[in-house]
């Protein structure tokens, strides 16, 4: 069966731009058909202090096959791209790349490994803001907000800026 889900790219060491299409180049050599990709989008570090503001895009994609093998592939491809995820270390860092699932069609999940949609998406204005402009009319699947809704009730006061459409 094909899914459509929506991604989220997030990085902010070294050449975040040149990642973001190795990335959209190893999800389409799995097999992903990429729909919509936003415009980059630069926002400050969230929930931690660093140097380099982020640079964030969305891609719309289709998958055949289910969340836990998306989250499987895109995990891998993060680990080619040379992310490195401390678990043991708490909170938030500077990274190379990041990737997200935010929604897997209309799937609400909620277990140890994968929560769906994103826990955080309504909390954070760097995904809402890519995340319109892919899917103007997405609607959350457990607070029944559309996406104008989750944006202006959005608590999150940093700056996010298109960088290039």
């Amino acid at each position: 069966m094909i899914h459509q889900a929506i991604l989220l790219l997030g990085g902010n060491i070294s050449n975040t731009r040149h990642y973001f299409s190795e990335i959209c180049i190893q999800l389409e050599k799995n097999g992903i058909k990429i729909n919509g990709r936003s415009s980059l989008f630069s926002s400050p570090p969230w929930g931690f202090e660093a140097k380099q503001d982020f640079l964030n895009q969305a891609l719309l994609i289709e998958f055949y096959g289910n969340e836990d093998k998306l989250l499987e592939l895109i995990l891998r491809i993060e680990h080619s791209t040379g992310r490195v995820r401390n678990n043991l270390k708490p909170g938030y860092e500077s990274r190379i790349i990041d990737i997200d699932i935010l929604s897997f069609g209309d799937m609400v999940k909620q277990e140890r490994h994968l929560i769906l949609p994103h826990p955080k998406l309504q909390e954070r204005k760097f995904a809402l803001l890519p995340m319109k402009e892919i899917s103007p009319d997405w609607i959350h699947p457990v607070s029944g907000k559309k996406i104008d809704e989750l944006i202006s009730e959005c608590r999150d006061n940093a700056e996010v800026k298109i960088v290039l459409a």
